[in-house]
């Protein structure tokens, strides 16, 4: 190899091992200046980290509101009865019925399946046209509770029947709980009924029908009359209850339903409580009328008119 070339490499080498000799120091200082600061120098710290916050538990959405259950139908009657029905033997239970009575059954048998239909009278106790055959079902009454209701088109009875003809040998344990209640078809009528009784006082549409439950049918009714008996006192109210004193036989006054166009009175609520009505049923209200509203006794179911007749009575007391 030429000596130059030598020459140049050896250079070459020199300068290379000063190059990494110079850098290895400046290594070494700033080591040794990270680990041993001056005092007029400052180490920076790493950041702590800053915790982050618990999470904020979420509201859960509130949950719907229920719907309020519609309010049942009171029942007018109820039978309930535990009866045995020997072998080849039938057992019946009679409902007396009118137009809009709502008749509901239902029973079950211990051991044994049973059979059942019924039969439309007339008041008298004969079978209704084209009911002298009743139609029976046997049901397996033993293994599931049996159930129905049916709505009357007459007045008369409706006789339920259970039959255990078909066995010979064994006889069946049977509950049955039967109700009646009114149709809201009916109802509606008693209120018109009323509304009816108000027209008859064209400056205080006053009306009121006092009705028999258990027989649907009207036994007072009342209007507005400020010249009968005591002067304007005696609202349709007051004057329905004097009738029902002046009936022969006292009713019942548990097994009765007050329907008036208005909300009664202070005094009106009072004979309605001493006289031990259990359920009114009124069109408009105090409110409505631009009255004081009041209390009404403790013990006593109210309802307000349906639709139609509730329209009705506002149209006579002119609120629509």
């Amino acid at each position: 190899m030429p000596k130059a070339h030598v020459r140049a490499a050896r250079k070459e080498r020199r300068e290379l091992e000063a190059t990494l000799t110079q850098e290895s120091r400046d290594f070494a200082e700033f080591k040794k200046t990270k680990d041993n600061p001056e005092p007029n120098q400052t180490s920076v710290e790493p950041a702590t980290a800053v915790p982050s916050p618990p999470p904020v538990p979420q509201a859960s959405p509130p949950a719907p509101a229920e719907a309020s259950p519609l309010p049942k139908k009171e029942a007018v009657t109820a039978f309930e009865k535990e009866v045995y029905i020997d072998a080849s033997s039938k057992f019946t239970h009679l409902v007396p019925v009118i137009p809009g009575t709502i008749v509901c059954w239902k029973f079950r048998t211990k051991d044994y399946d049973v059979g059942f239909g019924y039969q439309w009278c007339d008041p008298s106790g004969a079978p209704s046209a084209g009911q002298a055959d009743v139609q029976m079902h046997r049901h397996e009454s033993q293994l599931k509770e049996v159930s129905g209701e049916i709505v009357s088109q007459q007045a008369g009875h409706l006789v339920l029947i259970w039959d255990n003809s078909f066995s010979w040998v064994n006889g069946k344990s049977l509950h049955l709980y039967v109700t009646t209640s009114m149709s809201d078809e009916f109802e509606a009528s008693c209120m018109m009924q009323a509304v009816a009784e108000a027209k008859k006082s064209a400056a205080d549409p006053l009306g009121c029908v006092i009705l028999q439950r258990s027989s649907g049918k009207p036994i007072s009714t009342g209007s507005f009359n400020e010249e009968l008996f005591l002067g304007p006192m005696w609202n349709d109210v007051m004057v329905a209850l004097e009738k029902c004193n002046r009936l022969q036989t006292k009713p019942d006054f548990s097994d009765t339903v007050l329907y008036t166009t208005a909300e009664p009175d202070m005094m009106s609520w009072g004979a309605i409580g001493l006289y031990g009505i259990k359920i009114v049923v009124y069109g408009v209200s105090h409110a409505e009328r631009g009255n004081t509203a009041t209390d009404v006794p403790d013990g006593i179911e109210v309802r307000r008119f349906s639709k139609q007749p509730m329209e009705l009575c506002r149209d006579l007391f002119r609120l629509n």
